[in-house]
């Protein structure tokens, strides 16, 4: 069984139509909802979904909250998704074959966003490559559970926990890209403006490569960019 891991605050505007989408998913799954203490009705639309486990913490930490959801998981493959972001047609398909190859540990989606601009094809376009360090938490990272304890999970840190559990990850085994796409919400790039957005995410993980810390690097990515996550 896949167990879905969706850590949310205040994301009542997309999560009723991420579970609806799910819900509708064929295969052996369950969902489980892990939120950091929404104010928006967010419980409200979540406990309208009978088949889906509603996790409440007291405060909001996104890696946190995963692993709080990996713990109450009881199916063997993990698959952490954004609540405002959809899985392919076929998904679990998808990931059962790529998790079948020799020595793979894990992988993720490409992505398509929900806006149409230039930029955004051209970042659609380079998550298909392979890469490590260009994977993130809204392309649907999956893995086998025991795999996920083994290495403790994600790190607790406030910003690309994403980033650095699949470097780690990679040193433990191959990592695949299914050829199929998440799609997921251009928001935090609308609100934001797409160059300036992308130009902000491009320093945030040059930051984190050149060794600035991940408490400092969240303090400069602003409040409403981690929001809109």
């Amino acid at each position: 069984m896949i167990s879905i891991i969706i850590p949310t605050l205040n994301e009542a505007l997309c999560i009723g139509k991420t579970l609806t989408h799910l819900s509708n998913s064929d295969g052996d799954f369950e969902i489980i909802v892990v939120d950091g203490g929404s104010t928006d009705g967010t419980d409200v639309i979540c406990r309208r979904f009978p088949d889906v486990r509603y996790v409440q913490m007291q405060s909001a930490q996104r890696a946190r909250q995963m692993n709080r959801g990996a713990r109450e998981a009881s199916g063997d493959t993990l698959l952490f998704l954004h609540a405002d972001t959809l899985p392919p047609s076929e998904y679990i398909n998808h990931i059962y074959d790529a998790l079948s190859g020799n020595k793979v540990i894990g992988g993720a989606f490409s992505i398509k966003f929900d806006a149409n601009h230039w930029l955004l094809t051209v970042i659609s376009r380079m998550t298909r490559l392979n890469i490590a360090w260009l994977t993130f938490g809204d392309h649907g990272i999956f893995l086998r559970k025991t795999d996920f304890l083994h290495l403790n999970g994600f790190t607790e840190i406030p910003i690309l926990e994403d980033l650095e559990f699949q470097l780690r990850l990679k040193k433990h085994g191959v990592l695949v890209r299914p050829n199929a796409s998440v799609r997921t919400s251009a928001r935090r790039f609308i609100n934001n403006g797409v160059i300036r957005q992308t130009l902000r995410d491009f320093g945030i993980l040059m930051g984190y490569f050149v060794g600035v810390s991940p408490i400092r690097l969240a303090r400069y990515y602003s409040n409403d960019v981690v929001s809109a996550r």
